[in-house]
């Protein structure tokens, strides 16, 4: 089964102390947090090879800019044409920025949602579930329509369109050409050792905030191997209540330890409720 067919998407979340309380969010307000590439583990991600500015590489970045403000004059030259303010503005663009600059500076501002495939990852829930005392909340896109989107990047539409990530040896290189070249493809490849995560995307054009989403997306709440007994009652109140508020039925599984073998299963569920489940693609 190949990553778009498989239906499901998980967001695994930490404890609820402190600031993540915020990691509630989602079930209580229908929203769901998208942090910028600088926020993340791997100083590698979103930060492609970048290659040197070319002329007509700036010439598009120039351009963006005297949309932008159409009132910009060059001082000292208050009668140029708008073709010499262009010519101005691209060569003094080349030469103050590097590639690796104006790389960060495009990737800087995007939001980046990180979903997984499977939640049965003993390593995504050490990593991302707090030692296995988070939870994680299942999304499900049977009924969806965001798998049937080309755009890179998430709407009003399509909801959470996902994007698989790709795992290679080579980093991406970035691209920013008029007529060539798609840098977004640097926010869906790292390096081959994060393959584990088996991780799914959605791209916001601005991260560090909370977006809205459809919550009938949502199929199920798991609650890590080491909850605690305060963890699992205010995860029972929060998800009695989003079933209320959209008349829905999500349930609550309890992930648990196979007595056999070092995996994780999830007793009760359609697909993870069977111990001789497949691994997730």
């Amino acid at each position: 089964m190949s990553e778009k067919m498989w239906p499901y998407r998980y967001k695994i979340y930490g404890d609820l102390g402190g600031d993540a309380q915020y990691n509630l969010d989602a079930l209580n307000k229908n929203e769901l947090y998208y942090p910028t590439a600088k926020k993340f583990n791997d100083p590698f991600d979103c930060a492609p090879s970048s290659e040197v500015l070319s002329i007509d590489m700036c010439l598009q970045i120039a351009k963006g800019k005297l949309k932008a403000e159409p009132r910009i004059k060059v001082f000292g030259h208050p009668n140029f044409t708008r073709e010499q303010i262009l010519d101005y503005m691209a060569r003094d663009i080349q030469n103050s920025n590097s590639g690796p600059e104006m790389r960060d500076l495009f990737y800087r501002d995007f939001g980046i949602l990180c979903l997984t495939r499977d939640p049965t990852s003993i390593l995504m829930w050490s990593h991302y579930g707090k030692n296995h005392t988070g939870f994680a909340i299942e999304f499900d896109y049977r009924y969806s329509n965001a798998f049937n989107s080309d755009s890179s990047i998430s709407s009003a539409e399509y909801g959470l369109i996902t994007k698989p990530i790709r795992y290679t040896k080579h980093r991406p290189t970035f691209e920013f050409k008029a007529s060539t070249g798609d840098p977004f493809h640097g926010f869906l490849e790292k390096a081959e050792c994060w393959s584990y995560e088996k991780e799914d995307r959605v791209i916001s054009e601005t991260g560090d905030r909370r977006y809205p989403f459809d919550p009938t997306l949502v199929s199920a709440v798991l609650l890590g191997a080491r909850c605690d007994t305060e963890t699992v009652d205010t995860l029972e109140k929060a998800v009695n209540s989003f079933n209320q508020r959209i008349s829905s039925r999500v349930p609550i599984y309890r992930v648990e330890l196979d007595e056999l073998n070092y995996r994780l299963l999830i007793p009760r569920h359609s697909y993870f409720g069977n111990p001789n489940y497949n691994d997730v693609i």
